[in-house]
This record gives C-alpha cells, structure tokens and sequence, in this order.
C-alpha cells in the first residue's frame, strides 16, 4: 500500500523526466533542398516562375542570359528556349522575365524590349511577338476573352494583348491610380485581380468591361502588397506582402480577416489547396515559410526552411513540391513536399 503522496511525487518525476528528454533532444531540421543547375554559365537573373500542369514543368526566365528555361519535374531535366532579345536597364541586363500559358502556346514577357512572345510548346520556338508600349512586369492568359494580360507598372497600365489566329496585337490599356503589382484570374467570373503597389490597395477588374468593379485595403504597409493567388473554394484572395501576407475575404467585401509577418523580401507566392497553406520566399531573411490558412482566413506559421538569400519566389507543382529560384547560384531548389 503507498504513503499519501508516493504516487503524485512518481508521476512529477515522470514528468519531469520527460520534460527532460525534450529538452536535450536536438530539434529537427528539415534536409536541404535538392539543387538542380541552370544550363550554360555565370548568373541567370530570374523574377517570376511558373508551373504548368499540362507539360509538368517549371518555367524559369533567365533575363540576363536571353533565354527561358523549362524543367521536367519528373525526368528532372532542362529545355530551353533562346532567341530573347537583353539590353542593359540599370546596373543589370535585362530579358525575359515572366511566363503564362495559354491553350496552344507559352507567352514570355521581355523588358528588354517591351515584347511578349508566343512559345510553341513542341518546337519550344519563338513563334510571334507582340508590343506592349512599356516595361512588362507579370503576364496572365486570361480564358474568357484569350487575352495576355500584362501589368505594365512604369505607365500605370494593364496592356491587353490578343492571342487571336495565334498572332500577339496590342489590344488597349486600362489605367491604374499606382503601380500594378501581382495577379490573379477568377476565370469562372471573368474577374481580374491586380495590386496597387504603391497605394496598398487591391482591384477587381471585370474582363469583359475591363472596368474596376472594387477596390480592397491590402494592409500590406508602406512597401505595399505583391504577388496574389486567387482560392476560389474559399472564396479568399492571398496577398503577398514585402514581409509577411495578408487574406481578403472576398465573400465579405474583401475585408482583411488574417494577416502574418514572416521574413523580408517576399514577392510572388504559392498556394497548396490541399494543405491549406501558403508558401512564401522572403530573399532577404533567406528562407521559405509554410503559413496555414484555416476556414476563417486566420494564418499561423507552420515551418520554415533554408533556402538561399535574394530568392523572393516559390511555386508548386502539383505533387506539392517547392521550387525556387536562386539567380546568384544560377539552380532551380526543390524542397519536398509535406508529409
């Protein structure tokens, strides 16, 4: 029979023990990306990247090099596309830079020469290039009106190109009160989503109108919002801010329902719908950030991972692995999926 007492101060030496043991133990870390090489040499400048589903691929513009990389994800190898034009802008030269997909053919915007350019998906050619009149920013297929929709931030302008008989034609402009930054396409509604980076504020555009049918407080900050991702189920949109993200319920006039700081230097962002998560690159803090969306829109971090600094993007493929680029390494990083 135990003395009053006895089984209490077993169980706290019980506890204590294990408190121990957790205490001591090293935290794990999630291993290194894997590290897939650009092809040719020296640094390859990039900004955005994009999968596309159709090809399993990651597209990769490579500005300074005049060329767009396209990597198979499941052989793990490279094509690539050349022929882009490069000039120099700044203390860097300048090329191809973004990437959208349409039906029948790969469009690549160029600053470098103020192009977009269909790529054909078999020859993995340049077919025919379109004048967008200013810097191009990002580039978006949109289905409804088979337009390339393109964010032209030195004018204040989206530039629509059409895509009609396979040929790029400017197809007008429509003004923006600041810089458009970031994208995002409700192709059932025919909706277009786009930041106002220098006002903090993000739009609803009609494509049909091509008016602005409503105007959301990002709550971004001073730096202003980023990249955008579009969740329909939810009815959410995901704004990528400089150090952190904001959500917009758009079921309730887009008003802000969750926000979270994270690292600096974050620019265009991901979104896995099977894990409810967003994926953020913050270049300056050199890391990638796993941030879970519950059914209220509120965010709560859920890892983080080494990458490399200066890397500001990330996409998914749709296994859930994340790909990044490092320009200064000039390689693709893959971190695996989540169990």
């Amino acid at each position: 029979m135990s003395r009053p007492g006895q089984v209490s101060y077993a169980a706290a030496m019980l506890t204590s023990l294990v408190a121990l043991a957790l205490a001591t133990s090293p935290v794990p870390t999630p291993p290194p990306p894997a590290s897939f090489a650009f092809p040719g040499d020296g640094p390859a400048w990039t900004d955005y990247l994009v999968f596309d589903p159709a090809s399993q691929r990651v597209w990769v513009p490579a500005g300074c090099r005049g060329e767009t990389y396209a990597f198979d994800v499941k052989t793990k190898t490279w094509a690539t596309v050349k022929g882009f034009a490069t000039a120099a802008m700044g203390k860097r030269v300048s090329g191809p830079s973004s990437v959208t997909f349409g039906p029948n053919a790969v469009y690549v915007g160029n600053r470098a020469d103020s192009k977009v350019c269909a790529v054909d998906r078999k020859t993995m050619q340049i077919a025919s290039c379109g004048d967008v009149g200013g810097v191009p920013d990002g580039v978006q297929y949109v289905t409804k009106t088979q337009e390339v929709w393109v964010t032209t931030p030195k004018t204040k302008t989206l530039t629509l190109l059409s895509t009609t008989g396979g040929v790029l034609k400017a197809n007008g402009t429509i003004a923006i009160d600041g810089s458009p930054e970031g994208f995002a396409v409700d192709d059932d509604k025919g909706v277009f989503y786009t930041n106002d980076e220098d006002g903090d504020r993000t739009y609803a555009i009609d494509v049909k109108t091509r008016k602005v049918t409503a105007t959301y407080a990002s709550k971004c900050g001073g730096k202003g919002p980023r990249g955008l991702i579009f969740d329909a189920p939810r009815g959410f949109l995901y704004v990528g801010c400089s150090d952190g993200a904001s959500v917009l319920n758009l079921k309730d006039n887009g008003a802000v329902v969750g926000h979270i700081q994270a690292g600096e230097g974050i620019d265009t962002i991901d979104y896995s719908a099977s894990q409810h998560a967003l994926y953020l690159a913050a270049g300056r803090a050199g890391k990638m950030f796993v941030v879970g969306v519950n059914d209220k829109g509120a965010l709560a971090l859920s890892s983080q991972q080494e990458t490399a600094d200066g890397i500001r993007a990330v996409v998914l493929d749709v296994q859930g692995n994340a790909y990044l680029p490092d320009s200064k390494g000039a390689r693709l990083l893959m971190v695996s999926a989540r169990p």
